[in-house]
């Protein structure tokens, strides 16, 4: 088998999608070949490919692979707070796609690994060391996420205000509206 040789290496992605075996078999749901390259001790379970910016976690939730997210989840160098390009979580994705099996693994609680600065361990969320939350109990909502809670909705405003403006037909009393008007 080809991960019997050493001159093979399983993280190298392949060149149109950016994306590793490990995250090919995440996104099909490939379980046995998932197992066996989790095995390994040279495989980075968080790499993300190029194209989306999805780890294994992002992709494996997107198909719905229950079997899949619990053997990631199950690791303790996983961690299912990492968005992909989009901004949007395992958990969200899971969520949007329908996947409950997923929705509900992804919900269970589990601490993030330590983050390590050279020798010093940094305190993961609150810690009787720190009284500083360095990082969120749980994915952000989607609210507290300023462009898609306020540049999005603003953008969608202005643009229909807009249009409705310059789409009125000329000489009704559509025409005659304002933006001031608008405001009053």
């Amino acid at each position: 088998m080809l991960l019997a040789r050493e001159d093979i290496n399983p993280n190298t992605a392949d060149t149109e999608h950016g994306r590793t075996p490990l995250l090919w078999a995440a996104e099909g749901g490939h379980v046995e070949v998932a197992r066996l390259l989790l095995a390994r001790e040279d495989i980075n379970p968080n790499t993300a490919d190029t194209e989306r910016g999805r780890t294994p976690l992002l992709w494996a939730a997107v198909g719905g692979h229950d079997a899949i997210v619990k053997m990631l989840l199950e690791r303790e160098d996983i961690n299912p707070d990492i968005p992909g390009l989009t901004d949007e979580t395992a958990l969200e994705l899971a969520t949007s796609w329908g996947h409950v099996g997923v929705v509900q693994l992804l919900s269970e609680p589990k601490s993030s690994p330590p983050i390590l600065i050279g020798t010093e361990k940094v305190p993961d969320r609150f810690s009787p060391e720190s009284s500083t939350c360095l990082s969120p109990p749980k994915p952000l909502p989607p609210a507290t996420r300023p462009l898609l809670a306020i540049a999005i909705p603003s953008f969608v405003l202005i643009s229909s205000i807009f249009l409705f403006y310059l789409l009125a037909p000329p000489g009704s009393s559509l025409s005659a509206l304002s933006l001031q008007s608008l405001y009053k």
